[in-house]
């Protein structure tokens, strides 16, 4: 699904993960697909918004 998301435009990626061992997984997965690059992980759903709809300059002046 990653692979397909990039292929199709996606520009951000943003996941909200609260166990350790998934968070590895996922980093694996995010390896593999190529979104490792436009992926972020957040602690809570208001900042993950924020940074998809954004991007790097809203994070950084908020």
């Amino acid at each position: 699904m990653q692979q397909f998301g990039i292929q199709h435009g996606v520009k951000r990626v943003a996941e909200m993960v609260e166990n350790p061992l998934s968070a590895l997984q996922l980093n694996r997965v995010a390896r593999e697909s190529g979104t490792d690059k436009i992926l972020r992980r957040f602690s809570d759903d208001q900042s993950a918004r924020r940074w998809l709809i954004y991007g790097e300059e809203e994070v950084l002046s908020a």
